[in-house]
């Protein structure tokens, strides 16, 4: 099953994908090979289900030879099996020169600014230039962390199942009756690229009892845009972007966070439509038609991941062609234009073909009374007769400080760049009023706007830090930054949530597994039994005097501590006790004086049913 349920996950987000982008775009970076594969996986996966479905041929069989023509396509396209040892090495050796190379060129940059600190006539410049290098630094540290926290969520999430309510009463159901051979029911509108996805694991494992290799994809989405932003950092060496991860991460934490690794779409369709803009992004830095125009079709082909994925996604591929040619068609200065609008219209038709087939489904049916439409509950039902005006004000008012954000937004379309002012216009803004009018019953709901608002903001902090002379600051500035750091430590780490975070890894010392079983037992008997056991209980939060000290080592010893302690019934006992102290208790959970409550890799926990000493 484990690796049936691995090779789903390849096919959800990785296999068809890749063979797809040689076809659109090939020789991209590592994190765009990455990212537009599993982007590119989920949408060819769809299209593949709801196809076989239509005929009710959705078999495992069928699937098993999709894959193995594009494990067949893939070995002829990259014969990497008959590499030898010193190709590999070879290869390795490539990639990790050119990040040693970056490297090098950064420090010789720094090491030419530190120089110049030398000269009089230079010394305000290089100041500037160090002040900014330093700030982009830290600005890339603070990348690398959120990184590491959306990778953080998904190790968690392994092994897990889905947890909260949509997914567990609508998305995850819906996958199963796709993985039946048959449409869902009681879908209202709602797009089908996840369940359909989902709906693989469970037709190649044969089971529909094993959630965790579905959900195990679910954390890639806020990881992937992420990664989209660092590598708009890394390519652009502007600290802008790095800030704007930042700024997701926050806006996530305060209002996605339990459904980043868990079954709901509103990340899916955010990471979606981010991507179609991150390639016009791309695009319209780039010089040559062939790639612009590749670019383009791709970014089409992603608009349609989003508008399958949610019904907020038809906001951006409706939007899309115009945004392509606000971009990157007008601002072009080729003769040949004529390739870019081939490959836009090409390409927003194919999206086209994608989207459009279920909604007329749907539509269809709800016209033909055999289903119903979500949009009078949502935009109407829902808000128990609130007017329009109080829906928006109710909806702001949710947003609590982070409203602050849009307003600096605002207030940076004055000095943000072209593009940036074009996505603030015409997603941010729009997007956000008719959330607040139609949609504002929770602010998942305008999660399509929250990395355009990160985008923007970052970049909004990034004019300003360019325009800042650091050569005519103080010292006294680095004080007053030092408080508003520490000001804002305490207003996002408050002493309660320091005290519980604290408590929370102290009780994940030693060994973890062992600590929550013991906390498990003790709550519900109350954290006042003795326990004999050489484990270092006293460290643990709520354990401390509960530990009655054994080595284990001796005998005799052991006896003299049980006598000594009679009223003691506990024992955590460590596999590398005494021999004999081992017989003689292996002997006593035979006779039933003594009942074992758990056993860990590393201990056993034994409760004495009657004394004996």
């Amino acid at each position: 099953m484990f690796f049936l349920g691995m090779l789903a996950i390849i096919q959800m987000a990785f296999l068809p994908g890749f063979l797809l982008l040689r076809v659109i775009l090939p020789r991209q970076g590592f994190i765009c090979t990455l990212v537009f594969s599993f982007a590119l996986s989920l949408i060819f996966n769809y299209c593949v289900v709801a196809l076989l479905t239509t005929f009710g041929i959705y078999y495992d069989w069928l699937i098993y030879v999709v894959i193995a023509a594009e494990v067949i396509l893939l070995l002829r396209l990259f014969p990497f099996w008959l590499w030898s040892f010193d190709e590999i090495w070879l290869a390795i050796h490539k990639s990790f020169s050119k990040v040693g190379a970056a490297i090098q060129t950064q420090r010789n940059a720094w090491r030419s600014s530190v120089q110049k600190l030398d000269d009089p006539d230079q010394r305000k410049q290089a100041v500037n230039e160090l002040s900014q290098k330093l700030i982009l630094l830290l600005a890339f540290l603070i990348a690398v962390y959120t990184l590491v926290w959306a990778i953080q969520i998904g190790i968690k999430n392994l092994g897990t199942v889905f947890q909260t309510y949509d997914a567990i009463v609508s998305w995850n159901p819906w996958a199963i009756a796709w993985a039946g051979n048959a449409f869902p029911v009681g879908t209202w509108q709602y797009p089908q690229l996840i369940p359909t996805n989902w709906s693989l694991t469970y037709v190649l494992i044969g089971s529909i009892q094993v959630q965790f290799f579905a959900k195990a994809i679910m954390p890639l989405f806020t990881l992937f845009m992420l990664l989209l932003l660092f590598q708009l950092g890394l390519e652009r060496k502007k600290a802008g972007y790095f800030i704007a991860m930042l700024a997701l991460l926050f806006i996530l934490r305060k209002f996605l966070l339990i459904y980043i690794p868990d079954g709901y779409v509103d990340l899916p369709v955010t990471f979606f439509g981010f991507a179609a803009v991150y390639t016009l992004l791309v695009s319209s830095k780039l010089q040559e038609d062939g790639q612009q125009a590749r670019y383009l079709l791709l970014g089409a082909l992603l608009a349609a991941g989003s508008a399958v994925t949610k019904q907020a996604g038809i906001y951006i591929l409706v939007l899309y062609p115009l945004l392509a040619y606000l971009m990157v068609i007008r601002p072009s200065t080729s003769e040949s234009k004529s390739t870019l609008w081939k490959n836009l219209g090409g390409g927003f038709g194919l999206a086209l073909a994608i989207v459009l087939p279920w909604y007329i489904y749907v539509r269809s049916r709800i016209n033909a009374g055999l289903a119903e439409s979500e949009v009078p509950w949502v935009t109407e039902g829902i808000y128990k007769g609130a007017t329009l005006p109080e829906r928006f004000i109710n909806g702001m008012r949710s947003l609590e400080e982070y409203i602050l954000l849009f307003i600096f937004v605002l207030v940076a379309l004055l000095w943000l760049g072209r593009k940036q002012r074009i996505l603030v216009i015409s997603i941010i803004i729009p997007f956000t009023v008719l959330w607040g009018f139609y949609f504002s019953y929770s602010p998942r709901n305008l999660a399509l706007v929250f990395p355009f608002l990160a985008l923007a903001v970052g970049l909004g902090f990034d004019r300003i830090l360019e325009r800042i002379r650091f050569d005519r600051l103080r010292g006294y500035v680095l004080l007053v930054l030092l408080v508003v750091l520490m000001l804002l430590g305490t207003r996002y780490f408050p002493a309660e949530r320091m005290l519980e975070q604290n408590i929370e890894q102290q009780g994940e010392l030693f060994y973890s597994g062992v600590n929550q079983q013991v906390y498990d037992y003790l709550e519900e008997t109350g954290f006042s039994q003795q326990i004999i056991t050489d484990y270092p209980l006293g460290f643990l939060p709520d354990l401390e005097g509960l530990q009655v000290a054994e080595r284990f080592e001796d005998y005799d010893s052991y006896v003299r501590k049980r006598s000594n302690h009679p009223h003691v019934d506990l024992i955590l006992l460590p596999r590398t006790a005494h021999s004999k102290i081992i017989e003689e208790i292996n002997h006593q959970i035979e006779l039933g004086n003594y009942e074992l409550l758990f056993e860990h890799f590393h201990y056993r926990f034994i409760k004495v049913v009657e004394q004996d000493y």
